[in-house]
C-alpha cells in the first residue's frame, strides 16, 4: 500500500470513528464535515511535498490550486479562518462573483484536463468520453438546488471511473495519477459524510 493511500485511509477512518463515537454519545452520526475543505487542501499540499521529485508533479500542483479555490469558495472555511486567525481579508475575496466564475471554470476544467491527460495512460477513449459526460452533468446539476444528490452521485461516478480507468486499464505506470486518484477518493468519501449527518 502506498504512503499516500495509507494517509487517505487514516483520515477517512479518523472521520468515521469520530462519527461512530458521536452516534454513541449523541445518537446521531456527526463528523468534522465543516473541516473537509481545509483537510483536503492540507493533504494536497502534503502530497506535493511527498512527491516533489516526481516527473509529473504539475498535476499535484494543479489539484492543490483547485482545492485552494474550493476553500476560498466555501463560506464556512473562510468564516473559520477569518475568526480564528484574523484573516478578514479573505471575506471580500470569498464574496467576489469573479471568484465563483474562476472556481467553476478552473475546478471542472481541471477534471476534464485530468481525464484527457489520463488518456495517455489507459488509451480508452470511451472512458474519457464517459468522464466528460459525468463532469458535464455535475456542472448542470450544480445549478439545480433540489437535485444536489444527483450532482454528487455524478461526481462520485466520475471519480470511480477515473480510479478504475487508471488502475485497471493502465498501460504505463503513473504514480502521480495514482496519488491524484487517492485524493479524489478522499474527496468523495469526506463529502459523502454529508448524507449521514
Amino acid at each position: 500500500m502506498d504512503k499516500e493511500l495509507k494517509i487517505v485511509v487514516s483520515i477517512f477512518l479518523l472521520f468515521f470513528i469520530y462519527g461512530l463515537g458521536s452516534v454513541y454519545y449523541s445518537g446521531s452520526f456527526v463528523t468534522f464535515y465543516f473541516l473537509n475543505q481545509l483537510v483536503l487542501l492540507v493533504v494536497a499540499i502534503l502530497f506535493i511535498i511527498m512527491n516533489w521529485k516526481t516527473p509529473a508533479k504539475f498535476l499535484l500542483l494543479l489539484y492543490a490550486f483547485a482545492q485552494l479555490l474550493l476553500c476560498l469558495i466555501d463560506g464556512f472555511t473562510i468564516g473559520f479562518l477569518a475568526s480564528k486567525y484574523q484573516m478578514e481579508f479573505l471575506i471580500p475575496i470569498h464574496e467576489s462573483n469573479v471568484l465563483s466564475i474562476v472556481f467553476l471554470i478552473y475546478y471542472f476544467g481541471f477534471f476534464l484536463f485530468l481525464s484527457i491527460y489520463s488518456l495517455r495512460v489507459h488509451q480508452l477513449r470511451v472512458i474519457v468520453l464517459s468522464q466528460a459526460a459525468l463532469i458535464a452533468s455535475t456542472i448542470i446539476f450544480f445549478y439545480v438546488p433540489d437535485l444536489t444528490w444527483i450532482r454528487d452521485l455524478s461526481f462520485a461516478l466520475f471519480v470511480l471511473l477515473f480510479v478504475l480507468g487508471n488502475h485497471r486499464f493502465m498501460k504505463q505506470n503513473s504514480h502521480v495519477l495514482q496519488v491524484v486518484s487517492y485524493q479524489l477518493i478522499l474527496l468523495v468519501l469526506l463529502e459523502g459524510f454529508e448524507y449521514f449527518q
